[in-house]
């Protein structure tokens, strides 16, 4: 089958080409040269407008004149028009330099009247003195499509397609071969397609209507029922996927400190601290000095959290001194003891793999040794939070390995 598409915008069609040629509505290939002529007039740009203050014609209504006597003269092509859709309508147009546009701009269906009376008539063979349509958002199924249409016809003789459930008139026959659609078939050419195979089909089908759906034939109930209970367990299914995945981008939030520096870093970790910890840290200020401090009725842990590219260093362990000693000072003047650790918790190599990560300096690790402070890779701390989430690990002994283990915690000490 043999098509030409004929619409406002043939030079943006290039979707279409593979299965119709295209011509813009200033011209045209003759319409007997193709089995089937579209001609597209729904386009919200370049036809529903006129530069005068005039709303019963359009700029363009000279070129719709010449194909509607193309299509009078026409002897053996089968002819489709495509209404509009609710575009809107714009008349006036002014001009004044930098600024251009139209004075009067209105939804089509605000002015159907002279649309059905003054223009459509004119563009349309065969359709008489007027052709009356009605503003109703309506859905029509043509085969394995769903076809939407804000205007339906008020008259239902020679009706070729009826909406689903309100029966309105949506594809009308106006002579041997003259079809008229308010439906939106050109929004794609798969679209397209399926409503012309439809149309001009030897083997057309009627379109079922919706009370035949009422009528029980055979198994239909048992099928029913069989749809019914398969839709159940699809949704079922449907939520613990949805269930599953929120709890996926949960665990990666937590994963996110095997690459992590900064905020974010000290974000997440102080989250899996609260809870493997059973503490709250929302009171705790930031000062610029530790990263955390942590008071429990048996010690006190104060920290540093960091993220780095490369190895753990001295400068690493030392700061978390400072802070320790800053602490002590500070206990000191308050004529106060508590038992205090120290905690570097570290995410090195933050930029490679896990199996591709060196191992902690031994160096490093002897310093944490002499200085009394723990140190904790961001990996560790992961599978630390992985075993007391799983209840293999209480908050008790977590709380016990961090006040006093010192040197380098490691995966297999806990």
């Amino acid at each position: 089958m043999k098509i030409q598409l004929i619409n406002m915008l043939a030079n943006m069609s290039k979707e279409y080409d593979d299965k119709f040629d295209v011509s813009s509505l200033a011209s045209p290939r003759s319409l007997d040269e193709y089995d089937v002529n579209i001609i597209d007039i729904s386009s919200k740009d370049g036809i529903w407008q006129n530069h005068h203050n005039i709303s019963s014609s359009i700029d363009i209504m000279s070129d719709f004149k010449s194909i509607k006597s193309m299509v009078e003269h026409s002897n053996k092509s089968k002819i489709i028009y495509v209404l509009p859709q609710n575009v809107t309508f714009y008349s006036d147009y002014y001009d004044y330099g930098a600024k251009k546009g139209y004075n009067n701009a209105q939804p089509i269906k605000d002015n159907i009247e002279n649309v059905c009376k003054h223009m459509l008539p004119q563009i349309i063979p065969n359709c008489g003195y007027s052709i009356s349509l009605l503003f109703e958002n309506t859905r029509t199924i043509v085969g394995e499509f769903t076809y939407e249409a804000d205007f339906c016809f008020m008259e239902d003789d020679d009706c070729v397609t009826k909406s689903h459930g309100s029966e309105k008139c949506t594809t009308i026959e106006y002579g041997n071969g003259l079809y008229v659609t308010t439906l939106n078939i050109t929004k794609d050419v798969d679209s397209l397609s399926a409503y012309i195979n439809y149309l001009f089909s030897n083997n057309k089908k009627e379109i079922e209507p919706e009370w035949v759906q009422n009528v029980q034939f055979a198994d239909d109930k048992v099928q029913e029922e069989i749809i019914c209970n398969s839709q159940h367990i699809i949704e079922t299914e449907k939520r613990k996927i949805e269930l599953a995945t929120q709890r996926i981008q949960e665990n990666s939030k937590y994963k996110s400190i095997l690459y992590t520096n900064g905020e974010h870093l000290v974000e997440v970790v102080i989250d899996i601290l609260e809870q493997i910890l059973d503490c709250d840290l929302s009171e705790f200020i930031d000062l610029k000095k530790e990263d955390f401090l942590i008071k429990k009725n048996t010690g006190t842990l104060i920290g540093e959290i960091k993220g780095v590219t490369s190895n753990v260093k001295y400068e690493h362990i030392s700061q978390v001194e400072v802070h320790y000693r800053g602490y002590l000072d500070s206990l000191e003047e308050e004529q106060r003891e508590e038992y205090v650790n120290q905690i570097l918790i570290m995410n090195p190599f933050r930029n490679k793999e896990i199996s591709q990560r060196e191992p902690i300096n031994e160096q490093q690790v002897k310093l944490a040794e002499r200085n009394g402070c723990l140190i904790i890779s961001t990996y560790t701390l992961l599978k630390l939070y992985e075993k007391f989430l799983n209840g293999e690990i209480s908050s008790e002994q977590c709380l016990d390995v961090f006040l006093h283990r010192k040197g380098l915690l490691k995966v297999e000490d806990i």
